[in-house]
């Protein structure tokens, strides 16, 4: 017999089934499954955190700044010296020696005393007849006899010069030289008026330490033969220092 076409029922075709559920797209065996897409903005990575250094970086770095003050010190000290040898252990010649040079006496050239008056002529002249005069070489003058000065000049038996103070001769004119004169190269405390031209000849600086604690020096400048008397004249220039 023919086959009849069977329409499903209306109340059946509002129902669906599991087997008769739709699937929700194509399924291919095999076909790989794709990974969603990028998000349009990455966030930043994080950024690493701060290493802090540690003491021993900053101790060696501190070590290495005063080698390369030392070595820079070295290769120009301040003396204007380099720091190279040769192999003897000497320094070439041409850069000097790093030793300081000899320091000057502790005293130094004014040995500690200071100018009162300096070239300021006298006159030792003989004086006449039987009498003594004395020098005063603080002020400076020539008196009567009277204690306390330095030089004595005497007519009395033949004549002399007699020093109440050491009395040296000196090899320059700076207070030290003086000094050391009047200590080292001491006259005489008398000299007869026959030895005087020999012993203090012209261009003789006589150094003494005062009766007022002063540093004198006397250059003779001229000797002449006494008017009366055996003493010869003397004319000199004084320099007078005081201590600082």
């Amino acid at each position: 017999s023919p086959t009849t076409a069977t329409t499903p029922n209306a109340a059946d075709s509002g129902r669906v089934g599991p087997s008769s559920a739709a699937p929700h797209g194509p399924t291919f065996a095999g076909a790989p499954t794709m990974a969603p897409p990028p998000p349009a903005y990455a966030p930043p990575a994080t950024a690493p955190a701060r290493r802090t250094p540690t003491v021993g970086v900053l101790v060696g770095a501190a070590v290495a700044v005063v080698l390369a003050v030392v070595a820079t010190w070295t290769l120009t000290r301040p003396d204007g010296t380099s720091g190279e040898v040769r192999s003897g252990g000497k320094e070439p010649s041409g850069h000097g020696s790093s030793a300081p040079a000899d320091p000057s006496p502790a005293t130094g050239d004014d040995a500690g005393y200071a100018v009162v008056f300096k070239d300021r002529p006298l006159a030792l002249r003989s004086p006449s007849g039987a009498n003594i005069v004395t020098v005063d070489l603080d002020v400076p003058q020539v008196v009567q006899d009277t204690p306390g000065r330095e030089i004595k000049l005497s007519e009395i038996s033949g004549g002399r010069w007699e020093f109440y103070t050491p009395m040296g001769r000196s090899t320059g004119t700076t207070p030290a030289e003086c000094l050391a004169g009047a200590r080292s190269d001491v006259l005489p405390q008398e000299i007869e008026a026959a030895d005087l031209r020999t012993t203090i000849p012209v261009g003789t600086r006589l150094c003494t330490v005062t009766t007022d604690d002063r540093l004198a020096l006397l250059k003779v400048t001229r000797i002449t033969a006494a008017t009366d008397g055996n003493l010869p004249d003397y004319t000199a220039e004084l320099t007078l220092w005081q201590k600082r």
